[in-house]
């Protein structure tokens, strides 16, 4: 018989770790956040990429060899939820696509001569059935990746079709802005058509600003799903106290979401942080800062002027820009500024500068 010794258990003194000082505390939050801002930065970079490659050669799914080479530049974990933004831009674009040949059939347009006519030939067919009056300029009309352009010669057809003609004119006093994004395409007498459409008005060449500024708002709301889990989760009996509370944080989310949503797209177009402060503070927006509680306000007037800030003093170019959104996409918009902040140290750390005269990648 063999017999099992019995350790005794001996207890060995400890020594109390030493209590870190409010700045060593504050270092060492800080250091977990820039490891968080690096990993970020990796996805930034892929995402930017993917999106460069699904935009450029449209590649028919993701078998695509540079497709996949930049999934493999992810941590695991992460391939799956950029493969389901993948498969979502690919969902996307088919609707679109299907859009754009039934157009191109009913407008006759399929059997007009070169691209222009069948262009202008679809976008007159589309005004019409938008409107139900007819254009007085020319409108083309497009597919690209996932949505629908139109492009209105017109400042008349443009708000017509964008806005409705009763809210025409209040709406021309309000903005210079000459770009919408649609989630939907809604026509005359029938459903609709559950493809995005930007409606932009000027001729094509002089427009790419406000083009890049609508596609953001698509990327945003059809494939990278902003808007996501701001429905609440469970219903609950509707005129209760408790449904009144249920909407109203409802509707906080939804119209904080829409602000972070605009901030993102004027970083993305190009334009110069003390134009999209200003932008933002004109009566166009007014609807978006008007339901929010005043500290609410009051936290989206400061988080814009610290973007129009860090915009005009680091002066990032397309490409930098393009990374800056997908670092701030998952980040609630109050914690915007302390973002901007480590992403800046993170840049001085890592030795890559955020100006536009840099290559970074």
């Amino acid at each position: 018989m063999i017999y099992m010794a019995q350790r005794e258990k001996i207890k060995l003194p400890t020594k109390p770790l030493p209590e870190r000082t409010p700045d060593e505390k504050a270092e060492y939050r800080e250091q977990r956040e820039l490891r968080v801002i690096e990993k970020n930065m990796q996805m930034a970079l892929v995402a930017v990429k993917i999106e460069h490659l699904m935009s450029g050669h449209e590649p028919a799914d993701m078998s695509d060899p540079q497709m996949r080479a930049a999934l493999e530049n992810l941590p695991f974990d992460w391939q799956e939820q950029f493969r389901g933004m993948i498969r979502e831009y690919f969902l996307v674009r088919q609707e679109a696509e299907a859009a754009e040949v039934e157009i191109l059939y009913r407008s006759g347009a399929s059997y007009a001569g070169t691209e222009e006519e069948k262009a202008v030939l679809a976008g007159r067919w589309l005004f019409r059935n938008i409107t139900r009056e007819e254009p007085k300029g020319k409108i083309i009309f497009q597919r690209k990746e996932g949505y629908l352009i139109l492009h209105y010669d017109e400042e008349d057809d443009y708000f017509v079709a964008a806005v409705g003609r009763e809210e025409k004119t209040d709406l021309i006093k309000k903005t210079k802005e000459g770009g919408s994004y649609h989630p939907e395409l809604i026509m005359q007498g029938g459903p609709p058509w559950y493809v995005p459409i930007i409606m932009i008005k000027g001729k094509e060449q002089s427009t790419q600003q406000l083009v890049i500024h609508e596609r953001q708002h698509f990327i945003n709301q059809r494939v990278t799903n902003l808007f996501s889990e701001i429905e609440p989760k469970r219903a609950v009996k509707a005129g209760s106290e408790k449904a009144g509370a249920v909407k109203q944080a409802f509707e906080r989310k939804l119209n904080l979401r829409l602000i972070k949503d605009e901030i993102l797209a004027y970083i993305r177009d190009g334009r110069s942080g003390k134009e999209t402060k200003k932008v933002l503070s004109e009566p166009l927006y007014t609807h978006r800062f008007e339901p929010l509680e005043q500290d609410d306000q009051k936290m989206a007037e400061e988080v814009i002027a610290k973007v129009a800030e860090f915009i005009d003093r680091l002066n990032p170019d397309d490409r930098q820009r393009a990374e800056l959104v997908y670092q701030l996409h998952a980040v609630p918009l109050a914690r915007f500024p302390r973002w901007l902040e480590l992403i800046e140290k993170y840049y001085l750390r890592a030795g890559r500068a955020l100006t536009s005269n840099i290559e970074t990648l």
